[in-house]
Parts: C-alpha cells; structure tokens; sequence
C-alpha cells in the first residue's frame, strides 16, 4: 500500500486524572457526557433514517415544502436540477456534468520515495459520497478505473455494523485502490466526539474507533483524516471535517470560524482533494430554498492557495456534479459533488469519473 503522510499536529499528552475528553472543542464534557435535544436522541434510538424522516415531513408539511420546491427552482434556474436533486430522477435533463477527461495537474510530489515502476500516463478515478448504507443499489453499470473514491457518509449512525458492511462491499470493487474520507455521520471514526456522545448514537455497548479502522487497513483501504498520499505520482489529501449543525451533533464538526484551522493543514502540492465540506458557492446549494451551505474558508483556501487539479466532497445532496474553474495564470480546478443519493436519499447511480493526467 502506498505511504501516506499525516499534516495533523502531534497531540499533546493528557495529563494523568484529566477528566474532560477535549476542553477546547467539547467544553467541560466528560466521556460519555454529550447530549442532544430529545427529539434527535429519539431519532438515534429508533434508527429513523434521515431519508424516512424528509419524506414524512414532505408529505406532514406539503404545502411549505411546494414553496421551497419552487423557490429552489428559482434559484437553481432549472425545474430539472431541482427535480434530480430531490427525487434522483432526470439526469439527462437536468444539465449537469458527471465525467471530465483529460484533467492536467502541474504538480508534481517530489519524493526520493517516487517509482517510475508506479507511474502511469494517467489515472481514473470513481467518485461517490453520502451513500448512506445504499451503496448495494448499485448496479452493473457502476463504472471501472484505478482509483475508487468515497467522500464521507458511507453510514446513516456510524455504527461498527454499518461501517463494516459498508468497508465489505468497498473492498470488494474491483478498482485498484480504494480511499475513503469519512462524514459526518461515520462516529465511530471520530474517536474524540464518540468518546463524548456515544451514549447518544450507540445502542448497546460502547464501540471501538480503534476495530473499525483496522478493519479497513485490512481490507486495503486507505482511510485519510487530515493526511496525505501518493498514488502514481498524484498526490491526494483527504479531510472529514464540516461546519457544525446545531442541533444535530455529530462527527467532524467544528464552527465555521474554526474551520480555517483544518485547511490550512492541507498542502499546497495536492493534486486531488478529498474533503466531506463542499466549499462556498460551488455544488452547494440545499434543496430547501437553494441556499449555499459550504465552507467560505474552505472555497479561499481551495482557490487562492491550492488549486488542485481535482476537489471532490460531498455533504449537501442537493447539487451533485461536475464544475471546472479556470484561475487567471491558466491552472484550472474541477470541482465535485460526489453525493450519491438524493435529497430524499434516493439513489444516484451514475458516479462522478475524473481521468487525471500528471504532466
């Protein structure tokens, strides 16, 4: 397996009788202290998937959900987007973008560790997110390449089941190489936060962060949580972290003023960028109303700094695709939302396809 390299600082050492998991991130919680409002405590209980939930509330609240319908429309500028974005349903006409070939990066990782019995003239990769457990609707039809991608929220409550069901049916693709970035809702990879919450998520039995990313190891995949790897000479850096939703506490979460501190970890000669936030005003639009909803940071960091050949993530369901960003010196970025469900967690079963050229 390729080496890959972490930019995430050492952690300092906890001092004997410490009792809070994380002070600066969770405040004075102990483990196993995080609450949630009840009614999202209800929701983890029963196991009432967020799909099942916005389809009860479409009907429970009908005539609201036609204005926002309507509004994102407008927004959207497409009745097609909107009704792809909600229900999975004309692709074809709904004017996005799903492959892009011939993508050139100038960057090049420059490591004595290099091969040239690992390069390659180019690399393809398969990008899916959010699949949410619905990775076996996947069909005959699921396109081959080298590099087989997952932006985050491969589960629905990031249970050590879930995860590794899901980690099976990863592992089993035929592609080469396989990297997953986890989401929000994968907790049990986050081992800070389900140290505090995983009352709160967990029925039964505390689970082990430690099993479920040594089962991946395993089974070959490459799991990157604010680090880096190289593969045939293109560079990938992955980061799971989104901007946090009160109420819903879940993993990889910080507030949008500390975001910042997770992107300046990414560095500068990534070609592919692997992130579960979608950046600002690009791919990001929710389907209530069509507002924006990445990280501005994010989109700064991403353009002004980086400027990878390729950025994939996830997160917002409403506005999956393919968009390229052409930079004034003539560099240019593709962006894409991955996200493999609909709105109403619906499947998309045509991922995105980069075919990456090193230069």
């Amino acid at each position: 397996m390729p080496k890959r390299y972490s930019s995430k600082p050492r952690a300092p050492r906890t001092k004997k009788g410490q009792a809070f998991v994380d002070e600066e991130r969770f405040g004075r919680l102990k483990e196993g202290e995080g609450k949630n409002p009840f009614y999202v405590n209800l929701v983890s209980r029963f196991r009432i998937q967020d799909g099942y939930l916005k389809r009860f509330l479409l009907v429970l609240f009908f005539p609201i959900q036609l204005v926002l319908f309507f509004s994102a429309a407008y927004s959207y500028g497409s009745l097609f987007a909107v009704l792809y974005a909600s229900f999975g349903i004309l692709e074809g006409l709904s004017g996005q973008r799903r492959r892009a070939g011939h993508v050139i990066t100038n960057k090049k990782f420059k490591s004595k560790r290099r091969s040239r019995a690992q390069t390659r003239e180019s690399l393809t990769l398969v990008c899916i997110s959010d699949t949410h457990m619905r990775h076996k609707y996947f069909d005959d039809t699921f396109p081959n390449g080298d590099v087989l991608v997952h932006t985050g929220d491969a589960s629905n409550f990031g249970s050590f089941n879930e995860l590794k069901e899901f980690a099976l049916w990863f592992a089993q693709q035929p592609h080469k190489y396989k990297i997953f970035v986890p989401g929000n809702h994968d907790m049990l990879f986050d081992e800070k936060f389900y140290d505090v919450y995983y009352k709160e998520w967990t029925i039964g039995k505390k689970e082990s962060s430690l099993k479920i990313k040594q089962l991946m190891e395993k089974l070959g995949i490459i799991v990157l949580i604010d680090e880096s790897i190289v593969i045939e000479n293109i560079k990938f850096y992955g980061s799971p972290w989104t901007i946090i939703e009160h109420p819903w506490q879940t993993a990889f979460q910080l507030p949008a003023d500390k975001m910042v501190t997770k992107w300046k970890q990414i560095e500068e000669d990534t070609d592919v960028l692997l992130t579960h936030s979608p950046p600002y005003g690009i791919l990001d639009k929710c389907l209530f109303g069509g507002s924006n909803t990445g990280c501005r940071d994010l989109m700064r960091v991403v353009k002004e700094k980086i400027k990878p050949a390729v950025h994939v993530y996830g997160h917002e369901h409403g506005e999956p695709g393919i968009q390229q960003h052409i930079y004034q010196s003539g560099q240019c970025t593709y962006f894409g939302n991955a996200a493999s469900v609909s709105e109403y967690y619906i499947t998309r079963r045509n991922p995105l396809v980069f075919s990456i050229t090193l230069s």
